[in-house]
């Protein structure tokens, strides 16, 4: 390569470094973890305590749960007593748990669709008439 090649590329090395200093900074506000149903104990109340353990032989990882917890079914918002239901129900379900980076505190539960089937009462179908 010649000095003149090598020169240009160093410009253009240089003329790089203020736009990818210019990248505002970013911050990891939420994490999450991915386990089957049968694998997390929800909290007994509002407020309290989440167990995941994400594979077996695993360490269980506890998280703390609050009135702002959401719990859902896929897109669903649902009470916590149906979610624990619907755990019992379909143990197979994957769940994930979102919880702030900082304090660990768990903002959403959220369980696959494949649950929707289990927290309905036996007998009815979604949408179905009477």
């Amino acid at each position: 390569m010649s000095s003149r090649h090598a020169l240009l590329l160093a410009g253009l090395a240089m003329a790089a470094l203020p736009l990818q200093a210019a990248d505002p900074p970013r911050w990891i506000l939420e994490q999450a973890v991915e386990a089957q149903a049968s694998s997390v104990v929800l909290p007994s109340g509002a407020a309290g305590m989440l167990v995941v353990t994400r594979c077996a032989g695993c360490a269980p990882q506890s998280f703390v749960t609050s009135s702002r917890t959401r719990y859902f079914v896929a897109k669903d918002p649902v009470a916590l007593a149906a979610l624990r239901a619907g755990f019992v129900a379909a143990p197979g379900t994957a769940v994930t748990v979102l919880y702030d980076a900082r304090s660990h505190e768990v903002t959403r539960v959220i369980a696959s669709g494949s649950m929707t089937a289990a927290l309905q009462p036996h007998g009815e179908r979604r949408g179905a008439r009477r």
